[in-house]
């Protein structure tokens, strides 16, 4: 595995993880927020929102598909996770009165800034110049 993710073919695959990688911040974070719901045995809630979520996903990668091709299929999961993170914190709320610490908040944004900075600057920033930035975030 590790000789095809450092392979030269692998380069243009990469460049759909800085799309992914922001993805996955969202969808750890649903996934945890949502545990209440499991724990509290509404599951036809928690299934309905992953079913809405499947379904803007697969809708969202099917109108972007033709225009951006793979990209847009990975900008489809930034943004399905995105929403359903969103739709799944104010639910949880909503019911159980859930709300995040603001150490909580404070991490998750800092996550969310870390991801998406260093992508943007893997995306628009010649290889070596990236790579030094993304090396001083990754310290901060």
């Amino acid at each position: 595995m590790v000789r095809i993710l450092f392979s030269a073919e692998f380069i243009p695959a990469a460049a759909l993880l800085l799309l992914m990688l922001p993805g996955d911040l969202f969808r750890i974070s649903a996934e945890t927020i949502g545990l209440p719901l499991l724990v509290q045995k509404r599951l036809v809630i928690y299934t309905g929102l992953y079913r809405l979520w499947a379904a803007l996903y697969l809708a969202l990668a099917v109108w972007l598909m033709p225009q951006m091709g793979l990209s847009g299929v990975a900008f489809a999961y930034l943004t399905a996770q995105a929403i359903y993170a969103t739709v799944l914190f104010c639910l949880v709320h909503r019911l159980l009165g859930y709300n995040m610490s603001s150490k909580c908040i404070q991490s998750l944004m800092s996550g969310l800034a870390l991801v998406s900075s260093v992508a943007f600057v893997v995306w628009y920033q010649d290889r070596w110049t990236g790579y030094a930035i993304c090396i001083a975030l990754l310290a901060l």
